[in-house]
């Protein structure tokens, strides 16, 4: 055979010694392991060597296992500190002195002669009646006038009629009357301006009776 012959032969072999096709599908089969071995991070497999032998693959890194057990909670110890408790002290003592007392409210002054409004107390006889009058405050101006009565005899009639008179002396002035009422038995009395003047007043106290002449009792009293 020639030359030329054997080289042809040699090339349909190729450098491994086995056919076309052969070679071919190893070469495909070796670079899909190497592409195997790249997507799982592991180290390129081996080429075959020159003298034909079978080529070597590292085997590929075993996938690390996944653990699913999940890990136990881990308690993290706590502490409370509380607060350090005051310190017990033993109260002040108690100044009796610096102790507030309640304030009582002043008490109402007790009447006595020097702040009760002055009275004028005047007393006559009309008839069988005495007859007790009282002028207060016994100034110029509005006072309360009364008038007590009382039969001495024991014989109540019945009053029909009280009229009060006021006449002014120190000057000419009309007299002024009033009729009053007899409030319950034995007492009248009327508040108003009969005393009008600072001076000497004469008061005509007259009590008509049924089946009996009038009583009247004549004061004469000085106004300031």
């Amino acid at each position: 055979m020639s030359r030329r012959a054997s080289h042809e032969g040699a090339s349909r072999r190729g450098p491994l010694g086995g056919s076309h096709g052969t070679r071919s599908e190893l070469g495909r089969c070796v670079f899909v392991i190497a592409l195997f071995v790249a997507a799982c991070g592991s180290t390129p497999a081996r080429l075959p060597t020159a003298g034909g032998s079978t080529p070597y693959v590292e085997p590929a890194a075993q996938p690390t296992a996944i653990s699913t057990t999940e890990p136990e909670p881990v308690l993290l110890a706590t502490s409370t500190v509380e607060p350090p408790a005051a310190a017990a002290t033993a109260p002040p003592p108690i100044n009796p002195t610096a102790v507030p007392r309640p304030t009582l409210a002043p008490a109402a002054p007790q009447p006595t002669a020097a702040n009760l409004p002055p009275l004028l107390t005047l007393n006559r006889r009309a008839d069988d009646l005495d007859v007790i009058m009282t002028v207060s405050p016994a100034r110029a101006g509005p006072n309360e006038v009364n008038f007590f009565f009382y039969d001495t005899n024991g014989d109540d009639r019945s009053i029909e009629r009280l009229t009060a008179r006021f006449s002014f002396l120190d000057f000419a002035v009309a007299p002024v009357a009033v009729d009053m009422v007899e409030l319950h038995p034995g007492h009248a009395f009327l508040i108003d301006h009969q005393v009008r003047h600072a001076g000497r007043w004469r008061v005509e106290f007259a009590i008509k009776r049924a089946g009996l002449r009038d009583a009247t009792a004549t004061f004469e009293l000085a106004i300031r």
